[in-house]
């Protein structure tokens, strides 16, 4: 089960026709989804199997999921009480690659966190 809010940013309104009648995501500039999962472990293109510390029979009895990604990185747990928001962005529409993008996420929520007295560091 997962909750999910869909918040298009309100400097995108004049999108907002586009992404109720498109189902193309190049099309959703400035829409971020906010999700709590299910306890689901989710692995990358370059996996660390041995990063999941319970055999596959143990995560069936906890009733936690594997799944593998084309993300890239490593395993990744989301799970209950945890929130995880998905920007969903247009980067050629940005002309902005991947990594600067991610860099400049990282970069944000460095900020974010100080502002809550919480020492955050990056790359």
């Amino acid at each position: 089960t997962r909750t999910e809010i869909s918040c298009p940013h309100p400097s995108f309104a004049h999108n907002a026709p586009l992404l109720r009648s498109n189902t193309s995501l190049t099309h959703a500039v400035g829409t971020a989804r906010l999700s709590q999962h299910a306890p689901v472990y989710t692995m990358g293109k370059r996996p660390t199997e041995h990063n999941i510390l319970a055999d596959a029979a143990r995560l069936t009895e906890l009733g936690v999921e594997v799944h593998r990604t084309r993300r890239g990185g490593d395993v990744t747990y989301h799970g209950p009480g945890q929130f995880v928001l998905y920007p969903i962005v247009n980067l050629r529409g940005l002309k902005m690659g991947a990594r600067a993008y991610v860099e400049g996420l990282e970069d944000v929520m460095v900020a974010v966190a100080g502002t809550f007295g919480v020492e955050a560091r990056g790359r």
